[in-house]
């Protein structure tokens, strides 16, 4: 218990040096911000190619899971750059259930899937000064709501690079048992096609009470880049 309040007061310290940067995570909630949000997602999956931007007239990506999804925000200088989603469980089921033929996730009260993970391209990659900043930024907001709203477990879905970037900061990703796709996943891949066809993706399950574990190599990453 102790380890995990050190932890969170650590990354209170750490997040108020990324403000002194500019930087602010906030959860969108009035119509401007999701506007942002929604914006946002549009343009980032437009510029890798995940969907294609000129069927959506009103430069806006969001689904019926928005409605009662939390939405999580980046703000740099008031400027929209990343943006993620916690999506609880409902009639639609968790969408990594609709995209991979799994068994039905358990402990589902307790459980959020984090979903629609954007950055815009200037503030990651090789040229992005900033990009871990803001995923671990993102990370840290998730997992503060998550811990006061009764959360224990994540599901995602993302390539094995990913999730093993996460695994050197003492994450535990569990990988979940898959089949191959059925004419139903197939469709519910048509959303997001370009994703699927640029990468290959697994569906996770994460405990968040493993994610103090990785405090000390998230000090040494923010201290490395603001400095």
């Amino acid at each position: 218990m102790l380890r995990r309040y050190f932890f969170i007061l650590k990354c209170y310290v750490l997040l108020f040096f990324t403000r002194l940067k500019g930087f602010k995570f906030i959860i969108a909630k009035s119509d401007e911000e999701l506007e942002k949000v929604f914006y946002l997602r549009w343009l980032v999956y437009g510029e890798e190619g995940y969907i294609e931007s000129s069927k959506y007239k009103d430069k806006k990506l969001k689904d019926h899971y928005d409605s009662f999804s939390i939405n999580f925000l980046a703000l740099h200088k008031d400027k929209p750059v990343a943006s993620v989603r916690l999506i609880p469980d409902s009639e639609y089921n968790f969408p990594t259930e609709n995209l991979f033929n799994i068994e039905k996730v358990k402990n589902r009260n307790i459980t959020h899937e984090i979903a629609r993970l954007n950055i815009l391209p200037s503030y990651r990659g090789a040229s992005g000064k900033y990009g871990r900043i803001l995923m671990f930024g993102l990370a840290f907001s998730m997992y503060k709501y998550s811990r006061k709203s009764g959360i224990k477990y994540w599901i995602a879905n993302m390539p094995y690079k990913l999730a093993d970037y996460y695994r050197k900061f003492g994450v535990e990703f569990k990988e979940l048992p898959s089949y191959s796709p059925t004419e139903k996943n197939l469709r519910s891949r048509e959303v997001i096609k370009g994703y699927f066809n640029k990468n290959t993706l697994y569906p996770f399950l994460v405990d968040i009470s493993t994610i103090p574990s990785f405090k000390t190599k998230f000090k040494k990453l923010v201290s490395k880049k603001l400095n």
